[in-house]
């Protein structure tokens, strides 16, 4: 075979491999949503972003006393340290078991200004609060409680809805003199994930909710503001903790604290001189389409679905109801992929009969060519002839199948990467289909799969070439794919390789 047989198939290959690596780098990264932020400048002075606290009172002055609150979802901690919310756990039902998912975590002794909810003033902030009141019934639970310090009397009021993930703050402060109130949280810490999941900040920018994510960030997301956000947070692979409603107006600026690979956003309120009232609803849980569109329907962009969303969201769909049947996720995986595949037998035959008269074109314009070799004109006048009466289009329509794959393929990845709902799900030997194949097995019989898929759909040498370059490629570049996304691509191949088997059986 000459060299020049072996540049389009490779050729193909790559690119092929450049699509799949641009949409699913191995890092988390944000792509049409990373650009960076142009804060508005006001025409006087800007204000210094103020990240740090003067507390009053000293962390042995006073006893501590906890609440916890269940809902349906989970359990919260408050703490009087703070008038904080001290640990966010949620249940999770994996396999038939039940776990929990703890995404926030107490503060040390040392670390006060990490506390969830925490409100300080500019100067001599209270950081002991006494419990005011405490009611509960079958939908809500709330808890007051009141600080006094030199500066400022606070009153801070929880809501927390028990058959949803909002959290509401109703915050009264009574000054004495000026005072600039900001409040702190944190964005969610689920221990497991890759450190560049860590980081990332989510708020609204304009009209749309962009956001942050990864180191590459962090400058923009330590040293800028953003003015009067609607809706401003963090958030983890599976989680966000974002204020959604803002009663009138506290948040002037929204701005983050980064330590490290953690993220703290601060909303500053405006100056006040007189006893004023706010109230803000925050959303606090998973990414989940259903959960965050009863709280506030914008969160459903900080799905990570990319471009082909409806796509993703259909196939989300189907996968959880086929595992409310199945009871694995493995198996409910294996039986999406082999749905589309059945829904693709249509393009699958057209693929193949194209192919097939594809072929015969090639065996006829290389016996033109062959022919007239010795006579170019004669060559280049019969080509002509040729693909005036036969076209152009056969020639490649045996591709549409694979292509097909490719939306497909994207939209499953984004699925299968980012919803919580494959978080620590096993299959067979796979302890977590959300993260890589421990022991590499997956990424094996993907380049195995696909070799088997690709020759079956060869009609050539070339494209059984091709095959080979691109099942070592895909094999390698699978090593970065979860495994829930490489057992869809290894049942794909397997099930197309055996489509493809039976339909030109059936068509001979």
């Amino acid at each position: 075979m000459k060299l020049k047989d072996l540049l389009l198939p490779l050729l193909f290959a790559i690119t092929a491999v450049w699509i799949m690596n641009y949409f699913f780098p191995r890092q988390k990264l944000v792509g049409e949503s990373g650009q960076r932020v142009s804060i508005p400048q006001e025409p006087v002075e800007v204000q210094p972003l103020n990240k740090e606290v003067d507390f009053v009172d000293r962390p042995e002055s006073k006893s501590v006393q906890t609440t916890e609150v269940v809902t349906a979802h989970g359990r919260l901690l408050f703490s009087t340290e703070a008038a904080s919310l001290q640990k966010l756990e949620f249940i999770r039902n994996v396999d038939g078991k039940t776990i929990f998912l703890t995404t926030l975590i107490p503060p040390t002794d040392v670390e006060r200004e990490k506390n969830f909810f925490l409100v300080a003033v500019n100067e001599k902030t209270p950081y002991f609060y006494t419990l005011e009141n405490h009611h509960e019934d079958d939908r809500t639970a709330t808890l007051m409680y009141r600080a006094h310090s030199s500066k400022a009397t606070i009153e801070k009021t929880y809501t927390v809805y028990k058959d949803t993930y909002k959290v509401d703050l109703a915050l009264t402060i009574k000054p004495h003199g000026s005072v600039q109130p900001r409040i702190f949280f944190a964005g969610p810490a689920l221990s497991g994930l890759a450190k560049s999941e860590q980081v990332a900040g989510v708020m609204e920018e304009g009209s749309s909710i962009v956001k942050y994510l990864g180191s590459r960030y962090v400058r923009e997301l330590n040293d800028n503001f953003w003015q009067r956000p609607t809706l401003f947070g963090a958030e983890d692979r599976y989680f966000i903790n974002a204020v959604v409603a803002d009663t009138n107006n506290f948040t002037q600026r929204g701005y983050y604290k980064v330590e490290g690979e953690k993220l703290y956003p601060i909303l500053e309120g405006p100056k006040i001189e007189k006893e004023t009232s706010w109230k803000l609803s925050f959303y606090l849980g998973p990414k989940e389409q259903a959960a965050m569109a009863v709280v506030d329907p914008r969160l459903d962009t900080v799905l990570d679905f990319g471009w082909f969303s409806p796509i993703a969201k259909l196939l989300l769909w189907l996968l959880l109801w086929l595992n409310s049947y199945v009871h694995n996720f493995g198996w409910a995986i294996i039986l999406v992929t082999i749905v589309i595949r059945i829904l693709l037998i249509p393009f699958s035959l057209s693929g193949i009969r194209q192919g097939k008269k594809g072929s015969e074109m090639q065996k006829k314009l290389q016996y033109i060519k062959q022919k007239y070799k010795d006579n170019p004109e004669q060559l280049a006048k019969e080509q002509e002839e040729f693909f005036k009466t036969h076209g152009f289009g056969a020639m490649g329509m045996g591709c549409l199948p694979m292509l097909l794959q490719f939306p497909v393929f994207i939209a499953m990845n984004k699925v299968l990467s980012s919803s919580i709902d494959l978080y620590q799900a096993s299959f067979l030997w796979i302890p977590d289909l959300s993260t890589k194949d421990p022991y590499y097995i997956l990424p094996v019989l993907v380049g195995i799969s696909l070799y088997y898929f690709s020759v079956s759909q060869a009609t050539d040498a070339q494209q059984r070439v091709s095959a080979i370059v691109m099942a070592v490629l895909m094999g390698g570049f699978s090593l970065g794919f979860s495994s829930g996304s490489s057992l869809y691509l290894i049942i794909s191949s397997a099930t197309g390789a055996a489509q493809t088997y039976i339909l030109k059986k059936l068509l001979a």
